[in-house]
């Protein structure tokens, strides 16, 4: 039997939405939990729209002493492995699928009426909207605060989305949010992130306090000119922001595929040269932040990490900039 609950509409001054730009949180529902506008949906490549309406990166943050917790949900694609995970004061308490239909789930029931830190990930890999929260009658809802400062903005393929990893709260992104306090934006696109002009003009009119290139495999066989011009216009366009470049992570077929590993490294050489070729930019080896030692850290199709593998790239990538800062 369902308890009985308070019904609060999404967006609610009540809840945090991070993750997603203002222009896409003071819209919502319209904009469907998306990572880009419907404008900006038209303008770039359908690659790119149809991964930008996965809210990967996204999560509703607020406290409340609820001893239930509800959320009314419409999703428009079927499960790739991860769902909702729930994190309570910064642990991870547990992940609910999500399957296509309208759906009324239970995040939890019957628990002690505490003031509790309530995390809500979204999936990086379904398209999913919120409509609703039910919380007990009478209980506490206030949002979390805001993080400080302007956004760390990632933009790349399916490392930066979080593929491979079964949690979605486990995409490095997210993992150095938590870790160093700082609000992110995910424009991760899976195998769509090639650098194209169009789609970097969107990404770049959010103003950051650092920009991150990851852009990986996705990237293909394309000139060092397009990852300098991509660079060159974000020095142009946000002159103040921090630029850094990683070169793509190791993966698993390169220690068996020849043809795969040359390909590998005549990526890192591509993007170590079109770095080398705009000032200020922080450059990163990939294979610093996972490597062949780190065999372990991989999901099973031994090109994307796991959980742990994500958590390792986001702790090494957060000394990495701490260290160039000092």
């Amino acid at each position: 039997m369902s308890p009985e609950l308070t019904w609060h509409s999404l967006p609610n001054d009540n809840v945090n939405v991070s993750g997603l730009t203002q222009a896409l949180t003071s819209t919502l529902p319209q904009s469907n939990w998306c990572r880009l506008t419907e404008q900006q949906l038209t303008a770039v490549p359908e690659a790119v729209a149809n991964q930008a309406r996965f809210p990967a990166g996204v999560a509703l943050r607020f406290y409340s002493d609820t001893p239930a917790l509800h959320l009314k949900l419409t999703v428009n694609s079927p499960s790739r492995g991860a769902g909702i995970d729930v994190m309570v004061d910064g642990m991870l308490w547990r992940t609910l699928p999500l399957e296509p239909g309208i759906a009324d789930i239970a995040v939890f029931t019957g628990l002690s009426a505490e003031d509790r830190l309530l995390e809500i990930y979204l999936p990086g890999n379904q398209q999913v909207g919120v409509e609703q929260l039910g919380i007990a009658p009478h209980s506490v809802l206030r949002a979390a605060s805001e993080k400080p400062g302007l956004p760390w903005v990632f933009y790349g393929s399916s490392i930066v989305q979080g593929a491979g990893s079964a949690l979605s709260s486990v995409n490095y992104p997210s993992v150095l949010s938590r870790q160093l306090g700082v609000s992110t934006l995910n424009f991760g696109f899976y195998g769509a992130g090639k650098a194209e002009p169009e789609v970097v003009n969107e990404i770049l009119k959010v103003a950051a306090h650092t920009l991150i290139f990851d852009l990986g495999k996705s990237f293909g066989r394309q000139d060092a000119s397009v990852y300098r011009d991509m660079l060159q216009q974000a020095c142009q366009t946000q002159p103040d922001a921090k630029r850094v470049c990683i070169t793509p992570i190791y993966s698993l077929r390169e220690h068996y595929d020849p043809r795969f590993r040359a390909f590998s490294e005549s990526l890192r050489d591509t993007f170590k040269k079109a770095a080398s070729e705009v000032e200020e930019t922080i450059l990163i080896d990939g294979l610093e932040l996972l490597g062949p030692e780190d065999w372990a850290c991989f999901s099973a199709d031994g090109l994307h990490p796991n959980e742990w593998g994500y958590t390792r790239i986001a702790e090494r990538l957060a000394a990495h900039l701490q260290s160039s800062a000092d």
